[in-house]
């Protein structure tokens, strides 16, 4: 009997030293941690410091919607790429391929989706150009460089925002919640982060989140950004630099070729841009519809549902339960 009450001691000592061993390694992986996100957020910070800054002077001297500073505001984006990057990277030691970068064809899949959002744009233009609702003036003073400027900053500007939303956001949900919640919830957020937009409407918020949608099913449908990045840059680069229209609430000054809007309403979107009329939003869901229909038709969606499809994403779960197993012998042996 003595010698039952003694074991039970000992294993309640031993379970006691191991759970003060378990906390105190997860206090040294938490602080690893933490230090790491301090020194992210302060590059960061001092990232947006300086394109603020930049832009503030850009725009005092040429106004808020001349070249210079629509440029400066597209090349600030890449202080999201590095913020995303670097909290994968350097704080939760999470390869960056993890965030669906991994393809075998990069480059024909940002062609495709290049094409697609040439194609679907130009056909609104079209459109209203049929109808009269916008009328074509001629060739713009945009000069050839910068339009290739721009192009360069609209690929930063969407590839910043897919590795945001897709990338990290919907990679996250996919691995927490699953599918439909990872498909569906980032397209929503998406489409509420316009919310602060000027000429800001229920319209152009609707048709966002559907667009939003489309760069889900994309990535789903291809394992990789690149796609849905391609089709983002091409929207907003032909509808802004290149068409002169204006892009989710801002004007630009200069274009490859000009447009004039003769229809405010229904049609054209008017000051916040195409995707506020009513026509983008039916032929977004459209495609979208149909690249819903591919997804389920091609039994894509199976390969997300199956039970441990899902690789995951936050590694640093292992490489931290790794340090504390490490941590709480080395401290079980000092306490032994």
């Amino acid at each position: 009997m003595m010698e039952n009450n003694v074991e039970g001691e000992e294993n309640k000592t031993e379970e006691k030293e191991k759970a003060e061993a378990e906390k105190k390694a997860r206090k040294v992986v938490t602080n690893k941690i933490l230090k790491r996100m301090i020194l992210v957020y302060v590059f960061y910070t001092l990232l947006m410091i300086l394109f603020s800054v930049l832009r503030q002077h850009v725009e005092g001297s040429f106004g808020e919607n001349a070249t210079p500073a629509r440029l400066v505001q597209l090349f600030s984006t890449m202080t999201t790429v590095f913020l995303f990057a670097g909290f994968a990277v350097y704080i939760f030691e999470v390869p960056f391929a993890s965030f669906f970068q991994r393809s075998d064809r990069p480059v024909l899949h940002y062609g495709i989706g290049f094409l697609q959002g040439f194609v679907l744009f130009s056909v609104l233009v079209g459109i209203n150009v049929a109808r009269g609702t916008i009328r074509f003036e001629g060739a713009g003073s945009l000069h050839p460089l910068l339009l290739l400027l721009f192009l360069v900053g609209f690929m930063l500007q969407s590839y910043s925002e897919e590795l945001m939303m897709r990338g990290f956001v919907q990679r996250l949900l996919l691995e927490r919640f699953g599918l439909w919640i990872a498909l569906f919830a980032p397209s929503i957020a998406f489409g509420l982060l316009h919310l602060g937009n000027p000429h800001i409407s229920l319209l152009p918020v609707i048709s966002t989140m559907f667009i939003g949608l489309a760069f889900a099913l994309q990535t789903f449908l291809t394992g990789d950004l690149w796609m849905s990045s391609g089709l983002h840059c091409a929207w907003n680069f032909f509808m802004g630099a290149f068409y002169g229209l204006p892009v989710s609430g801002m004007a630009f000054s200069e274009s490859a070729v000009r447009f004039s809007l003769h229809e405010n309403g229904l049609w054209t979107g008017g000051a916040y841009g195409m995707e506020a009329s009513l026509l983008a939003t039916v032929v977004i869901v459209l495609f979208t519809a149909m690249l819903f229909l591919r997804f389920m038709r091609s039994g894509a969606y199976r390969s997300y549902l199956e039970p441990g499809s899902n690789e995951r994403l936050l590694r640093y779960v292992g490489v931290a339960t790794k340090e504390m197993k490490t941590t709480s012998d080395n401290a079980a042996d000092d306490i032994a």
